[in-house]
């Protein structure tokens, strides 16, 4: 039972950290869209920065995921 609720709320945890991760693209996309970037170093930055965030939320996604079932 306990194990249960672990794995219900790691999956609400879960629906909510994509739904984070759709806006924050949606963000990037329009800044984007947006703003016309003609200094490559500033498009790199913000290539970065978006890599950054992506790999920041799979990691926070795999730890919601894996440590209820540990």
């Amino acid at each position: 039972m306990l194990s249960f609720l672990f794995y219900q709320k790691s999956h609400e945890i879960f629906i909510d950290l994509i739904k984070i991760l759709f806006e924050i693209n949606i963000i990037y996309e329009q800044f984007i869209f947006n703003f016309t970037i003609n200094d490559r170093h500033i498009s790199n930055f913000l290539k970065c920065l978006k890599i950054l965030i992506l790999n920041i939320l799979i990691v926070r996604i795999g730890y919601y995921l894996i440590v209820p079932v540990l």
